[in-house]
């Protein structure tokens, strides 16, 4: 096993904290998101009252963050979108559930859903008429769906409907017909991207044991569909924080226990693993150094 590759820069932080990664090739660095000081950060920013975060996504080359949050007014709850560049930040109407393009365009949104809070604080949720819409023109009923997310890279999409045993890929304009089912044993996708004709997939599934460990599959597209060509098992692994497609570097949690987790770089073409310190913060992107500085200014 090699300690690093070539495209890669680690920059060992002592008294064990975790490391930085640079993916010098696509411009990219790890950088730990830290919920209650973004939090913090859009509260002063946006000036809504209880603000709360519950998602984040970036776009494809690590330039612009997307932060989905949710705040109160009075007893009813809104939902908004910080979009963040090298630029600054721009805060706009968003979803309770929100996939956006490179171009910062809502592919997958849910619409319909109505929040409204109790005396005690309680949050209820009303779906009766809540919808996903999925390129701006198919509309799936929320309930006919148990699980969705968009395909990073492409205009493919991973949807479990209601009833059925399976995800399926399918393409957003069409997702009702089905490219590739995926393993009936395969637990929620925690990434899905694509590159140089290869679908990428990371999720839960069962070995020969029985055990359940997180896995890589690798898909090749080809004229007659999808073909699964590679199946990494990661049995030392626990979820995966974001992945870059092109280059194959995956930030990955360990199986440890909370804080003591360990912190992974691994490569899904190499087979590298570099031990990185111990889990950073709630969640790590690879972002753009522009976007990073951002961040770090509109924190102080």
């Amino acid at each position: 096993m090699r300690i690093a590759y070539l495209n890669l820069v680690f920059i060992v932080i002592l008294c064990g904290c975790a490391s930085t990664v640079r993916i010098a090739k696509e411009g990219l660095v790890s950088k730990p998101l830290d919920i209650n000081q973004i939090s913090r950060l859009l509260g002063k920013e946006a000036q809504y009252p209880e603000l709360r975060i519950f998602r984040y996504q970036r776009d494809s080359t690590g330039s612009k963050l997307f932060i989905g949050f949710s705040y109160r007014l009075n007893n009813e709850g809104f939902f908004g979108t910080a979009i963040v560049t090298s630029e600054g930040i721009t805060n706009v109407p968003g979803f309770p559930f929100v996939w956006y393009n490179d171009e910062g365009i809502p592919t997958i949104r849910l619409e319909g859903l109505k929040v409204q809070y109790n005396d005690e604080g309680g949050r209820i949720e009303h779906d009766d008429d809540a919808q996903y819409v999925l390129g701006g023109t198919n509309v799936i009923p929320c309930r006919a769906i148990s699980g969705l997310m968009l395909v990073s890279s492409g205009d493919t999409v991973i949807v479990k409907f209601t009833g059925d045993p399976a995800w399926v890929v399918s393409k957003l304009g069409n997702p009702r017909q089905p490219l590739l089912q995926l393993p009936a044993d395969l637990d929620f996708p925690q990434y899905a991207g694509s590159t140089g004709g290869k679908l990428i997939i990371f999720g839960e599934r069962k070995d020969l044991s029985g055990d359940t460990i997180l896995s890589c599959l690798i898909y090749d597209e080809s004229p007659l569909g999808y073909q699964l060509s590679e199946e990494i098992p990661l049995p030392w692994a626990r979820s995966v924080y974001d992945v870059s497609a092109k280059t194959g570097d995956v930030l990955i949690v360990g199986t440890g226990q909370s804080t003591f987790a360990g912190y992974y770089c691994f490569n899904i073409w190499t087979k590298d693993r570099t031990w990185l310190g111990f889990c950073p913060s709630d969640y790590v992107l690879f972002l753009q150094e522009g976007l990073i500085r951002t961040l770090d200014r509109a924190s102080k």
